[in-house]
């Protein structure tokens, strides 16, 4: 059984001020592409937010499993933090110019 957690773009920074962490850039790029492949049974993130948990799960509810089988949910979260991470670059490639 895989379970996969979300990672998220943890500063406001731009990459290239990260002196301590010279391959964030590429790091970021490689998690994202991996992540992208992964199959798994169950999605968990360190944050609800990021799982949608309020919504899939109201106080009360009968425990359902499956709705941390959401891989739907999970390729949309990886295509949004992708295109977070790409607007990133991008804003930084404008700004060096």
């Amino acid at each position: 059984m895989l379970i996969a957690n979300l990672p998220t773009i943890v500063t406001d920074k731009k990459f290239s001020e990260i002196k301590a962490y010279p391959n964030i850039e590429s790091d970021y790029r490689y998690t994202l592409n991996a992540m992208k492949k992964l199959t798994f049974d169950i999605w968990l993130s360190s944050h609800c937010s990021q799982f949608h948990l309020h919504s899939k799960h109201k106080p009360n509810d009968p425990y359902d499993p499956t709705i941390f089988m959401d891989k739907k949910s999970y390729d949309a979260s990886i295509t949004n933090l992708e295109e977070q991470f790409f607007e990133k670059i991008k804003s930084e490639s404008a700004e060096r110019k």
